[in-house]
């Protein structure tokens, strides 16, 4: 199931380079700032931070997703 899942996040996120912006990362996950600020600050979804820009690897928002469906 997880291979299945893995191929319609990626189908559903096709369109999103392979690393994104705060504001991407967002809309792919459809929550508010509060919310993506505390996931990326508790360690839930890897990022790095260019200056005051965040970066987010498409493939790691994929994995968190699969990880809260097994929750």
């Amino acid at each position: 199931m997880s291979d299945i899942m893995r191929i319609s996040y990626g189908q559903l996120f096709k369109d999103y380079p392979d690393a994104v912006g705060f504001e991407q990362y967002r809309k792919m996950l459809g929550i508010g700032r509060n919310q993506a600020y505390k996931l990326l600050h508790e360690g839930k979804i890897p990022y790095r931070k260019n200056g005051k820009k965040y970066i987010i690897a498409k493939v790691n928002i994929i994995e968190f997703l699969l990880a809260s469906e097994v929750e």
